[in-house]
């Protein structure tokens, strides 16, 4: 899972803080903020705004499509067909389950 993959790392490290952010699991902040995301390409500022991704304009529309996408998955684990549509739209099959 960690190393062939289809999803970027740079992705790969949103979700993992995302998710982090969300189940208040500060363990797995601490694990991969910010040393272990600077090699992805992810600056501290991005790291520190997944915290609250809605009031950032440091993501794009497929980080968005993607943070709906844990929220609700993480959260409800239900995630409506239209999140999951959105984020067929930057994801392949592949990459969405990864």
């Amino acid at each position: 899972m960690r190393w062939k993959v289809a999803l970027d790392g740079g992705y790969a490290k949103i979700v993992i803080i995302r998710v982090g952010y969300l189940n208040g699991c500060s363990y797995v902040v601490n694990q991969h903020v910010p040393l272990h995301s600077a090699p992805e390409g992810l600056t501290q500022a991005e790291c520190d705004a997944l915290a609250d991704w809605r009031a950032s304009d440091l993501f794009g529309e497929r980080e968005t499509r993607g943070a709906r996408f844990h929220r609700c998955s993480t959260r409800a684990v239900d995630v409506p067909d239209a999140v999951f549509e959105a984020l067929r739209r930057h994801f392949d099959e592949r990459q969405i389950v990864e």
